[in-house]
């Protein structure tokens, strides 16, 4: 098969996987939200084996079978949230140039974690702006949330108060949107994580894997975060909202960069990778672990861990 070839029938080939994917949620089943889960993969896997004009070729492809089966919303949607991330995101980290020693410098992967963030953060300000035409976002937060609570009520014998429910909603909605979008990035980052390494198992990919170790946050992230959580209890109604919710999507950074530091530390001081793996599952099913790791992501631009362990090393 000649080049051209490939490129098209791979391109237009993962479009249409990635699409059939998500739509197994049509089929209204648990299992298969773990194909939609992986709708992502596909994409990345084009594109970092073949360019971003291949992954751009897949999303356009993708795109156009949800607007046959589901219509313009449906479309537009599934393009913003799950095509356009993959788009730039692998535009960004194939960009390349050539050091002085004749070396390739591939695009960092702390600028890429800023990049994350910033699509996460300009999606939920765009969904915010749009929602202002129907009640605004935190009334849409809290019509789930209170749409949930009632699910999970039905399904039980207790018959919670009016003030309980109230209550429950309130602090169920509060931080759901940038939850949300933050649990999205978690799965571009999976999908994205996962595509590299099958690409590179088998020889194909363009770029060297990401080494997490090597990830350092970008400040204006960490500016970004602080703004977002100084504003977010200052200002009131919307904007305090939408404040609050996109300094939760900007913990995915420092999530990111905490992970990079845990990596660093095992590796520096002769740590087994079964520690990596028990702090992954306790991420995953804890909240804790996940908030001391986004803490000392955020701090690590400032405090240089990193820089010390390699000093005792």
């Amino acid at each position: 098969m000649s080049p051209k070839a490939r490129f098209w029938t791979v391109a237009l080939g993962g479009g249409a996987l990635s699409a059939v994917l998500y739509l197994t949620l049509t089929i209204g089943s648990l299992g298969a939200m773990v194909f939609a889960y992986v709708a992502q993969l596909p994409l990345f896997l084009v594109g970092l084996s073949l360019g971003a004009g291949a992954s751009a070729v897949a999303a356009g492809v993708a795109a156009a079978v949800m607007l046959m089966r589901g219509g313009v919303e449906f479309a537009v949607i599934f393009a913003l949230l799950f095509l356009l991330p993959v788009v730039l995101l692998v535009r960004q980290a194939l960009l390349a140039r050539t050091a002085a020693d004749g070396s390739t410098e591939w695009y960092p992967p702390g600028l890429l974690t800023g990049w994350l963030t910033g699509i996460g953060a300009t999606l939920l300000a765009a969904g915010a702006l749009f929602m202002e035409l129907y009640g605004g976002l935190e009334s849409l937060a809290r019509a789930v949330a209170g749409q949930f609570y009632d699910v999970m009520v039905s399904a039980s014998s207790t018959k919670p108060s009016v003030a309980d429910r109230a209550g429950a909603v309130e602090r169920m909605s509060a931080l759901m949107p940038g939850t949300a979008i933050a649990s999205l990035l978690a799965m571009t980052v999976v999908n994205g994580s996962l595509a590299q390494g099958v690409l590179q198992r088998f020889g194909w990919n363009v770029r060297p894997r990401v080494d997490i170790a090597e990830l350092d946050l970008p400040v204006h992230v960490v500016g970004g975060f602080a703004l977002a959580l100084v504003a977010g209890m200052l200002l009131p109604g919307d904007f305090g909202y939408l404040a609050r919710n996109i300094a939760v999507v900007l913990l995915i950074g420092g999530f990111l960069a905490g992970l990079g530091v845990a990596h660093c530390a095992v590796r520096k001081l002769g740590g087994r990778p079964w520690v990596l793996v028990l702090l992954y599952v306790a991420a995953l099913i804890l909240f804790w672990p996940t908030l001391v790791l986004a803490a000392i992501g955020l701090a690590e631009p400032f405090v240089g861990l990193k820089r010390r362990l390699a000093r005792q090393a």
